[in-house]
């Protein structure tokens, strides 16, 4: 978990703006595979696994251990993991940036773009 290795060692992930943009360089753009991993489709068994999931888990352990640390609290991490499940958003839905071009979920509004109001 590179994410959780980051925001551990780099006080600028524990910002609201350091996590989104680790949400957007680590997830998003490598190309975190969203649908397959969150079973959104009729997918193979084997790929569904909740690694993003464990990400927000980790980051509320964090949080409730150390929460002078962090710029955002609980019910940011509440709202990014329902969105995420929703597909109410386009920013997590596809396995890369090219299923997102394809699907024109850039027209549906974007979850991280909304975490920044």
């Amino acid at each position: 978990m590179c994410s959780l290795a980051q925001v551990l060692l780099d006080p600028y992930y524990r910002t609201l703006q350091g996590f989104q943009s680790l949400i957007e360089k680590d997830w998003l753009s490598f190309g975190h595979k969203f649908t397959d991993r969150c079973g959104y489709l009729q997918s193979d068994a084997k790929e569904t696994a909740p690694v993003f999931t464990q990400l927000v888990d980790c980051m509320w352990q964090l949080q409730r251990a150390y929460p002078s640390a962090f710029q955002f609290s609980e019910r940011l991490l509440l709202h990014l993991h329902d969105h995420v499940y929703s597909s109410q958003y386009g920013t997590f839905v596809g396995n890369c940036e090219k299923d997102r071009l394809d699907l024109k979920v850039f027209l549906l509004p974007q979850a991280v773009v909304l975490i920044r109001q």
